[in-house]
Order: C-alpha cells, then sequence, then structure tokens
C-alpha cells in the first residue's frame, strides 16, 4: 500500500532527529500550514537548468544574517496507478482489479512553490520530478470520479528518487443520492464531487442524470459532498459531510429548494460621462437565498450598450461590476434583493466612478528619497488587479487607482531597504510611504557545495506575501533588508 511506501511523520524520537537537522535538510525545517512561517523561495537561472524552483521553510531559530540553504535538482517520484474496472450495465462477464487509471497525480507542498502535476500514461504509470523535500502532499484524482475513488496522502517525504511501484484505488464504497428541487423533481445535470475535509482536495465532479441521481465511489473517510450547477446555471451550492465506512453503502440527497428565477437587469455607465460600458464583468454572489441554506455565484458581462441581464434566485445579492484591467473607470458594487415575488428587477443605471490619480513620494528614515523602486498597487477584492510602476529620481510615483482601500508594496533597489508592504486609501490625503530599513539577511544559495549564480530570492511568509528580493551574486551569495516579522 501506498502508506508504506511513503516516509511519513515518526515517533517522537524521529522528530527531534528532524528538527536537530532542519537547517541542512532538503527543504529546510518542518512545514506547518497553520503557523506564519517564513519561506525562502529560491528560482535558479538560465546557468543552472538543471535545478527547479524550490521553497525552503525557516525554523524558528534561523540566523538570518549567516544563511547557507543548499538545493538540490528535483528527484524523480515514479509509479503506477491502477483500480477496479465495472463491466457495464446489463454484461455478464465480471469487472477487472487491478485495471490502469487515467488520473491526475500531483505532490504539493502546501504555502510554497515546490510541486508537480502530471496525467498517467495509458497504461497508468506516472513519473514527475520534485525538488527533494518533506512535507508534501502527494493526490490522485481519477478522471472517472463514478466508478473509482480517489487518494490522498499528507505528510509525504521525498528526498531521494522514489518508485512508489503499483498504487492500486480499488473500488471504493458507493456513495449515491438524488439532487431535487423543492417540488421533488430532479435536477438534471447537476455537478457532484467530493472533497477532503484535511487538504481540501477534490474528485472528480460526476452529473445528475435525468432523474436526478448521482453515483460517486470514495475510500472509507470523512468526506464534504458538494452539489451544484454547471457555470452559468441558477442552482445554488450546496455542501454536506459525510463519512464513508468500509462495506457501507453511503447516500446524501440534496434538496435545491425553489429553483424558480427573475431577471435582473440594468446598464453600467461611466459617473462622469454617462457613456454606457461595455465588456463590464459583472460577478453575482448570494448572501443569503431564500429557499436554501446555500451559495450562488454567476457571471455575465455588458453588452455594447452596457445592458446586461442574468436570472437570479429570490434572496439577498451583491454585485461586484469589473470593468477591463487598462478602464479609466473604477470596480464597484451594489447590493440588492430579488424578491419572491418579483417577476424582474431592474437595477437602472449603476455608475462606475472614475480612477484617482494617486500620487506619493517613497521615502527612507532619513526622509531621503528613495530612487528606482519598483511600486505595485494591489486591489483589495474583485479581481486584484495589480497597478505598477517605478519611483522616479526624487521618489515620486503616480498610478491610476480604484477609489477604495489597495495594498501597496514598494521594492527598492539594491539591498539597502527593505520591501515594504502598507495599506492605502487613495481617496484620502496621499502623504508619503516611508520605506523600511528593517533587518539585515546575508547568505548563499548552494547546490551541492557549488554556490548558485543568478538565482532569483524572494523572502514570503506561508500567504506568500513578499518581505524581501534579491538576485544572488556568481557565487551564488546574496544580502538583503528584511522588515521585522
Amino acid at each position: 500500500m501506498i502508506g508504506l511506501l511513503i516516509a511519513l511523520a515518526g515517533c517522537a524520537s524521529q522528530e527531534e532527529a528532524l528538527d536537530a537537522t532542519a537547517e541542512r535538510a532538503p527543504g529546510g525545517a518542518e512545514l506547518d500550514v497553520s503557523s506564519n512561517q517564513l519561506r525562502v523561495d529560491i528560482i535558479p537561472g538560465e546557468s543552472t537548468p538543471w535545478l527547479d524552483k524550490q521553497s525552503w521553510i525557516a525554523s524558528a531559530d534561523t540566523d538570518w544574517g549567516s544563511l547557507e540553504i543548499d538545493i538540490l535538482a528535483s528527484v524523480r517520484v515514479s509509479g503506477r496507478v491502477t483500480g477496479y474496472s465495472p463491466t457495464p450495465f446489463g454484461a455478464e462477464v465480471p469487472g477487472a482489479d487491478q485495471t490502469p487509471v487515467e488520473a491526475t497525480v500531483s505532490l504539493i507542498r502546501e504555502g510554497t512553490i515546490s510541486g508537480a502535476a502530471v496525467t498517467t500514461e495509458e497504461d497508468g504509470s506516472f513519473a514527475l520530478y520534485v525538488p527533494p523535500a518533506r512535507g508534501y502532499t502527494m493526490s490522485i484524482i481519477p478522471h472517472d470520479g463514478q466508478h473509482l475513488p480517489f487518494l490522498v496522502t499528507t505528510s509525504a517525504d521525498f528526498e531521494t528518487a522514489t518508485d512508489l511501484g503499483t498504487i492500486d484505488l480499488g473500488y471504493g464504497e458507493p456513495l449515491h443520492g438524488s439532487v431535487l428541487d423543492e417540488n421533488g423533481a430532479p435536477v438534471r445535470s447537476a455537478m457532484v464531487h467530493l472533497r477532503d475535509l484535511v487538504t481540501g482536495a477534490e474528485g472528480a465532479p460526476v452529473l445528475s442524470n435525468d432523474e436526478g441521481r448521482y453515483v460517486l465511489r470514495a475510500s472509507p473517510g470523512d468526506y464534504e459532498v458538494v452539489a451544484q450547477g454547471q457555470a452559468g446555471q441558477a442552482v445554488p451550492r450546496l455542501t454536506q459531510v459525510v463519512s464513508v465506512v468500509e462495506d457501507v453503502s453511503t447516500r446524501a440527497d440534496f434538496d435545491m429548494g425553489d429553483l424558480g428565477v427573475a431577471p435582473v437587469y440594468g446598464q453600467v455607465v461611466d459617473q462622469e460621462s454617462g457613456r454606457a460600458i461595455r465588456d463590464v464583468r459583472i460577478r453575482f454572489s448570494s448572501e443569503s437565498l431564500d429557499s436554501v441554506d446555500g451559495t450562488l455565484e454567476i457571471e455575465t458581462e455588458t453588452d455594447g450598450d452596457g445592458i446586461f441581464n442574468r436570472s437570479l434566485l429570490p434572496g439577498a445579492w451583491v454585485a461586484q461590476l469589473i470593468p477591463e484591467y487598462d478602464s479609466a473607470v473604477a470596480p464597484s458594487e451594489i447590493a440588492f434583493t430579488v424578491s419572491a415575488t418579483a417577476t424582474g428587477l431592474d437595477l437602472g443605471r449603476v455608475e462606475l466612478p472614475p480612477r484617482i490619480e494617486f500620487r506619493s513620494v517613497a521615502v527612507d528614515d532619513f526622509e531621503q528619497p528613495v530612487a528606482g523602486a519598483a511600486v505595485n498597487a494591489r486591489e483589495l477584492g474583485f479581481d486584484g488587479y495589480i497597478h505598477s510602476t517605478t519611483t522616479d529620481s526624487t521618489g515620486r510615483f503616480e498610478l491610476l487607482l480604484p477609489p477604495s482601500p489597495v495594498s501597496l508594496m514598494v521594492a527598492p533597489p539594491g539591498g539597502d531597504l527593505a520591501v515594504t508592504n502598507v495599506f492605502v486609501n487613495p481617496a484620502g490625503e496621499a502623504g508619503s510611504v516611508l520605506v523600511s530599513r528593517g533587518q539585515r539577511v546575508e547568505g548563499r544559495i548552494s547546490s551541492v557545495g557549488t554556490g548558485v549564480g543568478f538565482a532569483l530570492v524572494e523572502i514570503r511568509d506561508i500567504s506568500g506575501l513578499l518581505y524581501a528580493t534579491a538576485l544572488t551574486d556568481p557565487s551564488g551569495f546574496f544580502q538583503l533588508r528584511m522588515e521585522a516579522f
């Protein structure tokens, strides 16, 4: 079985030994996604094409003044995936065990840039390459969720090339049910899939048939069953947690409530000129639905006259209006309610405000301008558009931003100042942005003792927030400054 082939977390003495060698181990310290660890992302340059991008995890006692990080070429992880192949309905021959399975095999270190994914060959075999490290999550997701279960293994260690041999998914246990509306009528072509409660890995979806019925296969364990409409359908997303037990058929039925819809329409215009705006993406998200405890997200776009029209379920809604990236108008949102008795809802003319010319200046602790710094402003919410520029010789910069708070990152050139992250409201007083001096970080990136030159080094937290960046010199050395963490 796969659990015997992958080195998993062991006893207390093993954990103590791992802690003692954490700084020297491939991938760094133990990965704990429940804490806000710092990681060092290494993206090798063209001079070392045999090295893949990878993350090194810092420990609580990491010496940031003298980092020694040794990265290795990726190791090969291979195997073969098989499962039970059922006989078509009505056939008299039995199904076959250990037949090749078409599946997606992935290895991911959550919260890092290390990982890879591949689709199995016709014979079920696979081979992928990942940077050597501990703490991978391995998932095998068959493309046929109706007849085969998926498999997820956590805390998988791949520090050397590993042949996993044959991984047999078996047949699993049946998980079935019906998707109906409040009148008991079948909801056809609803998508139903399983989600692993620990890792969030999701199995392939199946569609409910003309009677609203579906069948999935699952290995024993706890799952979330998700039922929802296909893209564009006004069918809510419902979930329920189930426990699949060996040799027991599990049933999970879904009542989608009243699926009667009402058209919601309007026109999107420029607030200043009154001009209709085309190609504005409108994302409708339910805050609550009248007839069911579920959620629904559905999108549409405005036409050449700025008109939109979409049928929605009764309930409380928020619509995010997102113009094209280079538009002169800013995104906005409106809240509204669709009544159960409404035959339609006219939202009228929805005005998008103009972007604001946000001007500021980046200065250091001594009020000296910071020239040549990269400035990235990320919109909060909507699609998280990033607007970028560079400070001039006087530290000044200008951006067209929405009149709502944004996350501003200033990355100064060289290693004398730290990357600085702040929240600003473009509609308020601009003032200046104080670029932190931070703490000094020095180190060397090597591979088997040889320096890795011209590699991009980024220090981030598990969420991906950038704290510092630098480029190694020809010998693999780098230095930078990092905000206090």
